[in-house]
């Protein structure tokens, strides 16, 4: 009875074990395009840090830096922006992509920024119905409680930047894309590789065909020569990035 008992244990954990190492395999198969720049000045205004699996960005303006999300971890990517010369302390708004952990939880590196986030966001942080994660809902959550909402077309002076809000939903139902100059910064939005466009990974995406609809919007917006993603880093040749979309 009990080599019995322990045959079936066995059988359990072998089992358990395959499982589990089945979905580990499955999951970073999914994430495999997934490669984050790493710290570093793009241009005299425009520079990259990385967290633990993702990039923000901080565009200098005439006084100081805004960033484009926050990051997962506060103390590596203060750290990051030490190395760039840059006091967090001197970012003074945070334009939110969407509110992810990924992106919002960085957020006390920056204590004197304005943070900046789609009203159509908003939701994810009241209840579990409006985000997933292979079927599972959960409650997105900012470390802040002080933020202003922006809507589709809004426009904020900063510093001497403006930046303007493009609704592109898809990834979360609130994403936002912000233009600054001929730059555009669309978090996860979608992701580059070989130099193309293409859809963010289906497992992280709540709709993605509202996704790929928001990809078209943005390659029909004129006057954009570089696309900042947050997991894939940048377009360098926005005709062969977007040429699939237009």
């Amino acid at each position: 009875m009990k080599k019995k008992i322990l045959k079936i244990a066995v059988s359990v954990i072998v089992l358990l074990i395959l499982c589990v190492g089945g979905f580990m395999g499955w999951f970073f198969y999914q994430m495999r395009d997934m490669r984050p720049m790493e710290t570093a000045k793009i241009s005299d205004s425009i520079f990259v840090v990385r967290g633990k699996i993702g990039n923000i960005y901080l565009v200098k303006t005439r006084d100081g830096y805004i960033a484009f999300d926050a990051g997962d971890d506060p103390e590596k990517i203060a750290k990051g922006c030490k190395s760039l010369s840059i006091d967090p302390s001197s970012v003074q708004a945070v334009f939110l992509t969407h509110s992810d952990s990924d992106h919002v939880d960085g957020l006390p590196a920056f204590p004197m920024a304005r943070v900046y986030l789609s009203s159509e966001e908003i939701p994810l942080l009241k209840d579990k119905a409006h985000r997933h994660f292979l079927g599972i809902g959960h409650m997105n959550k900012l470390p802040v409680s002080d933020y202003t909402t922006l809507a589709d077309g809004n426009a904020v002076e900063i510093g001497g930047i403006t930046v303007n809000a493009i609704s592109t939903p898809g990834h979360t139902q609130g994403s936002m894309s912000f233009k600054v100059g001929e730059s555009l910064f669309v978090g996860d939005l979608c992701i580059i590789v070989d130099g193309q466009v293409r859809p963010m990974i289906k497992i992280f995406t709540e709709d993605t065909e509202m996704d790929s609809a928001s990809i078209r919007k943005i390659a029909g917006l004129p006057n954009v020569n570089r696309i900042y993603t947050a997991h894939t880093g940048h377009t360098v040749n926005i005709e062969k990035a977007l040429a699939m979309w237009r």
